[in-house]
């Protein structure tokens, strides 16, 4: 199995790499800057988003069938909500959710 963890924080990113690691996954450990990032996640069976940027992650950057972990939580500009404003993820769900499996 491979994984991929997108961000290299200790609160998430290093402690999830471990974790699967552990569980014999064969992990990259990416972040932002990563070159050839959409090649690498091609490969992946397990995708984990936790690098703070909104809607990073692309779905055509995903293997089919894949699973994917959105750990981020940020606000995007949205005229169409009454606040203003709309709660998203480090994965473009809508583009994600034509290619995952979960």
């Amino acid at each position: 199995m491979r994984a991929a963890v997108i961000g290299r924080s200790n609160i998430v990113g290093i402690p999830m790499f471990m974790l699967l690691q552990r569980e014999d996954a064969t992990v990259t450990l990416c972040h932002s800057r990563t070159k050839d990032i959409e090649k690498i996640l091609k490969e992946c069976d397990i995708v984990v988003a936790c690098l703070g940027k909104p809607e990073f992650v692309k779905g055509e950057w995903l293997k089919e069938g894949c699973i994917v972990i959105d750990v981020g939580i940020q606000y995007i500009e949205d005229k169409t909500k009454k606040s203003g404003k709309k709660l998203v993820g480090d994965v473009d769900f809508k583009s994600a959710k034509k290619v995952a499996k979960y």
